[in-house]
């Protein structure tokens, strides 16, 4: 069966994912926020699992993350990976949201550091390509209403009236 592996795949994520945090972040948006570089997942997992809270991915979204931290930290969390790879000075003009949240100190202290006993997640296709070129929605139809905004095949009583 070729849908075995992305279905087996698509189950993983899900099961693996908090059911008790509804919402997510997608970390993608916030870095591209801050101006910075996305950490990768165990780095930013290895985080959230060293100050206690639990952390997911989402299973429609490859670079969203669901966790029961509050937003300080996972704030926190970013503000430190920026401290350690520094954004460029020209995104941090006076005054602006970014240099804003960037000089607020970080309440919790973050631990990058990946922890021996964090259990590797199950190896398993989570988020698979698209199956064929071209694959997905396409243009709606337009045939049939060009022709009757044209006049062709529209019933003769329409067309024939002065």
């Amino acid at each position: 069966m070729p849908t075995m592996k992305p279905l087996h795949g698509l189950l993983c994520c899900v099961g693996e994912e908090l059911s008790e945090a509804p919402l997510y972040y997608k970390l993608t948006d916030l870095c591209k926020f801050l101006h910075c570089n996305s950490p990768p997942f165990e780095t930013l997992r290895a985080a959230f699992v060293n100050s206690g809270y639990r952390i997911s991915s989402q299973h429609k979204e490859p670079q969203a993350i669901k966790t029961d931290a509050p937003n300080r930290f996972v704030w926190d969390v970013l503000r430190s990976w920026v401290k350690d790879n520094p954004v460029s000075k020209k995104h941090l003009k006076e005054g602006s949201a970014v240099q804003k949240i960037l000089s607020v100190e970080p309440k919790y202290n973050i631990d990058f550091s990946i922890p021996k006993d964090m259990h590797k997640r199950k190896k398993a296709q989570r988020y698979p390509m698209n199956p064929e070129k071209n694959w997905g929605p396409k243009a709606r139809a337009v045939g049939k209403r060009k022709l009757l905004s044209q006049g062709e095949g529209a019933p003769a009583s329409k067309i024939d009236k002065p």
